[in-house]
């Protein structure tokens, strides 16, 4: 093995001093240097793990250690058909989160409909805005069930994307701010707002504001990191 590496419990240490080694979490002891990375053992498919950004024997997720993972994508599904499309199985780590329409058009004019959820999808709670702009005019409502698309017309075809991120780990609140543009008319729709989880996200579902337009064209696919 090089001089410029050593073993260092069931890892490297580099000549520079920082640290590379593995374990189930991040550490909750010892004394860290900026740059030390610990990568997260028990992941099979994602590069992942934690930086530690200070020097010192402080060991506390956010202000000594971070975490770090590659963009991991969904499997995308189509929406030609149902009252709702819901993606499950999104990790208790995400802190980021982008819905990304191709396409998307339903049988009605009802609103399109973001909604998260932690071991049911939440609809209520919501607070934010939607709007619609045209080469015509501009307006905008209200919705509290939901982070809500203001496309009402069933010719619609929806192209874009909506990233929900991560605000406050500790009352795991979501904002959620986006824009998707109409194919076949000269339109954009641009929602934004925040809601408060009772524990971590872990599924996302769209559907529609009254719950009974069927999807009828398109796809639907999501990102988290």
């Amino acid at each position: 093995m090089s001089a410029d590496v050593i073993l260092y419990n069931q890892g490297v240490q580099y000549a520079d001093g920082n640290i590379v080694t593995h374990a189930a979490t991040y550490p909750a002891s010892g004394s860290w240097t900026t740059g030390d990375i610990v990568l997260e053992q028990t992941s099979t498919t994602r590069l992942s793990g934690w930086k530690r950004i200070t020097t010192g024997s402080g060991n506390v997720l956010g202000t000594d250690w971070v975490y770090c993972s590659n963009l991991i994508s969904g499997t995308a599904q189509a929406t030609t058909s149902g009252t709702s499309i819901t993606f499950t199985g999104i990790p208790s780590w995400a802190k980021r989160v982008t819905v990304n329409f191709k396409g998307v058009g339903t049988s009605g004019t009802s609103n399109k409909l973001i909604q998260v959820g932690n071991g049911a999808v939440v609809n209520t709670g919501y607070l934010g805005s939607q709007s619609v702009i045209s080469t015509a005019s501009a307006a905008s409502g209200n919705t509290t069930t939901g982070f809500a698309i203001a496309s009402g017309a069933a010719a619609d075809r929806l192209g874009g994307a909506y990233v929900l991120t991560l605000e406050n780990a500790s009352t795991n609140t979501w904002v959620c701010q986006g824009v998707t543009s109409a194919s076949n008319v000269g339109s954009s729709f641009v929602t934004s707002g925040s809601v408060s989880l009772g524990s971590a996200l872990d599924r996302i579902n769209i559907t529609t504001v009254n719950g009974t337009d069927t999807f009828a064209a398109g796809e639907i696919n999501i990102m988290w990191e």
